[in-house]
């Protein structure tokens, strides 16, 4: 790095996040994700599907990336 760079670490943890929801909210049924169509995106949506599949069966999680805000 250059004193001209800056960083900002983020670390996900997706599952701890949806069981706060459902914690919070616990006759929840369905989670609506909305995510861009970005390879940024792209890359994020794979790993949110992977680690949230032990949600399965327990709520529905609707994926919206493909439609416009409109």
């Amino acid at each position: 790095m250059t004193e001209n760079d800056a960083v900002v670490a983020v670390a996900h943890d997706f599952p701890a996040a949806f069981d706060n929801i459902l914690r919070v909210l616990p006759l929840t049924k369905t989670i609506a994700i909305v995510n861009g169509v970005s390879p940024n995106e792209k890359f994020w949506l794979g790993e949110m599907r992977r680690e949230l599949e032990p949600l399965t069966g327990r709520v529905e999680l609707r994926w919206y990336g493909e439609k416009s805000f409109e």
